[in-house]
Parts: structure tokens; sequence; C-alpha cells
């Protein structure tokens, strides 16, 4: 091999061994610091023993613990994390995303999304699996285009009681 096969060889390694680099910056490092915290405090004994359900106002926004809500009350906690009981009235399975319904008007009441990808985490269809349950959940509230939701990724999130 002579030397300009070898300097070409070796260009061609540092560009290739830069452009990964900048790739997991750009791609993954900013992602990660971009991703919002979710440094949650596990519920303590009072509150896993309690059905009262916590009225604190969502003012109360900077606290890490699970809250306690109703059903009725989450769009007072949007971006907190929370735990919620009650009966699935109403459901709907698009292909591509299922909503669970605590309200029969989808638009005022919490909705509880599940994503196809993670159909696989549940039980048959969760449209009709959870249809007429009374559950528990637990997750951030979030607004999509005006309505309120939890995004319900896994089985650990939600108990049928």
């Amino acid at each position: 091999m002579n030397n300009g096969d070898f300097y070409k060889k070796t260009a061609f390694a540092t560009a290739a061994a830069l452009i990964i680099v900048l790739a997991v910056k750009f791609l993954i490092i900013d992602e990660i610091k971009k991703a919002p915290k979710t440094d949650i405090a596990p519920v303590t004994a009072a509150q896993a023993g309690s059905n009262i359900l916590d009225s604190r106002p969502a003012s109360d926004f900077e606290t890490k613990e699970r809250v306690n809500i109703k059903p009725q009350d989450a769009a007072s906690y949007l971006g907190r994390y929370v735990v919620t009981e009650g009966v699935i009235v109403a459901s709907y399975n698009s292909g591509k995303v299922c909503f669970l319904n605590f309200d029969k008007n989808y638009k005022q009441g919490l909705s509880l999304v599940i994503f196809a990808s993670d159909y696989v985490k549940f039980p048959g269809s969760p449209e009709k699996y959870f249809l007429n349950k009374k559950v528990r959940v637990e997750g951030r509230v979030k607004d999509y285009k005006g309505k309120v939701e939890i995004i319900v990724k896994s089985m650990d999130q939600i108990k049928i009681l």
C-alpha cells in the first residue's frame, strides 16, 4: 500500500467517525436534553391505602408526588402525574389509536390513549377489554387539541378494580 492510499483511508475513517459523533450529539444527546423530566416520587403508604381523591389545585404544580384526582377534574392537573379511577363508559379504536373514555362526551371528559404500537402489551382489544369496567390509571395529564388525556403505554399504568 502506498502513502496515497493510506492517507485516503485515514481521511475517510476520520470523516466517518466525525459524522457518527455529530449524529449522536444532534440526534440523541440533544433530544435527551429536550425531554421533560419525569422524576416521580413513589406513592406514600397513606395515599396508597386511601380512596379519598385529592382536591389540591393545579397551582401545586411543582410537587413530584402522584396526586389522586377525580377524572372530571383532570383538566385542572395538566402536566401533573396523577392517579384516578372510574368506569370506562365509551371507547373507540381507529386502528392507530385506542381511546378509553370516562365520559360519554369524549370532548369534555378524560380519555385514556393507547397507541397501536403498544396494543401487544394489552390483553385482547383494549377498547373491548376495558369497556364498562372500573379502572385505576396513573400517568401524566396532557392536553391534545383541547382534549384532556393520559397516554397509557403498558398494563403497569392501568388496573381493573
